[in-house]
């Protein structure tokens, strides 16, 4: 699992937080907060469809329903004040490799 750090300018807490869905290949649907930004959205929290943690992590959106990929990324996209928490917290090395199991 890797992640790589966008490019986003916007501090990421001062964007709208809306209420998104996330529909995995199964169908089911998590309600998630997100953070609104122009054609992304960003998870403002963690997202039990996911396997590692998804705080940050970068989605185009033109809509309120996400239908998430039948297979795991293997690479997620932070907002870039996501990726300096996560190597604060030890959470992805330097290079975006995650470090926890």
């Amino acid at each position: 699992m890797k992640y790589i750090k966008g490019n986003q300018e916007t501090i990421l807490t001062l964007l709208p937080l809306i209420k998104i869905s996330l529909v995995d290949s199964q169908g089911d649907v998590e309600r998630i907060w997100a953070r609104e930004g122009e054609g992304d959205v960003y998870l403002a929290n963690r997202s039990i469809s996911f396997p590692h943690p998804t705080w940050g992590v970068v989605f185009p959106y033109s809509g309120e329903v996400i239908h998430l990929p039948e297979e795991f990324p293997e690479v997620l996209t932070l907002h870039p004040d996501a990726w300096e928490e996560y190597l604060k917290n030890g959470i992805i090395d330097k290079e975006g490799n995650f470090l926890q199991s």
